[in-house]
């Protein structure tokens, strides 16, 4: 599987020290979260289980081209496939486990701006803030942090607000 580049790069938190491997971690975080690469847009091969039926949805939502459709090895072209990333075939889908590959096109071509909003949020946050303090105090002078409610101690943890942020490109729960 080739490298893909990150959402967010150290520009986007800029005069920060560790900037670039927050900047990775983040990136891993927000893909995490939303259970899918989101951009750039980029060819892969997709090898899923089938759950039969007539629909078959992908783990992406934003599907830009369809090459290649095989069940158990064979080539089918009797389907058809939305920007969303489902595909119907009317002949109806196996089941089985990785009884379907699909070589697709998928992502969006530029990082959504909301995206990079939400992870400018956290990566500034993780780098004023690495030991996830709530609060420190020292000489008289105390500070309170703002950190994620999320319960995850370690690693960047996007925050509820960015969370919400990305939500429109979160994938929706799979059975």
């Amino acid at each position: 599987m080739p490298e893909l580049a990150p959402l967010l790069t150290a520009a986007d938190l800029p005069d920060l020290a560790d900037a670039t491997t927050v900047a990775e971690e983040v990136t891993a975080a927000i893909r995490e979260h939303c259970g899918w690469h989101v951009a750039p847009a980029w060819a892969e091969v997709l090898e899923l289980d089938g759950q039969g039926g007539t629909l078959l949805t992908l783990p992406t939502l934003r599907l830009t081209a369809v090459a290649l459709v095989e069940v158990d090895g064979v080539a089918v072209t009797d389907y058809t496939w939305s920007r969303r990333g489902q595909l119907r075939r009317w002949a109806g889908w196996p089941t089985g486990f990785r009884s379907v590959a699909v070589t697709v096109t998928h992502g969006y071509p530029e990082v959504p701006r909301i995206v990079v909003a939400a992870g400018r949020a956290a990566g500034k946050r993780e780098l004023e803030n690495p030991r996830k303090l709530r609060s420190a105090s020292a000489l008289g002078v105390s500070e309170v942090y703002t950190v994620p409610a999320t319960g995850e101690p370690y690693g960047v943890s996007l925050s509820k607000v960015e969370q919400r942020m990305v939500a429109r490109y979160k994938l929706p729960p799979r059975p």
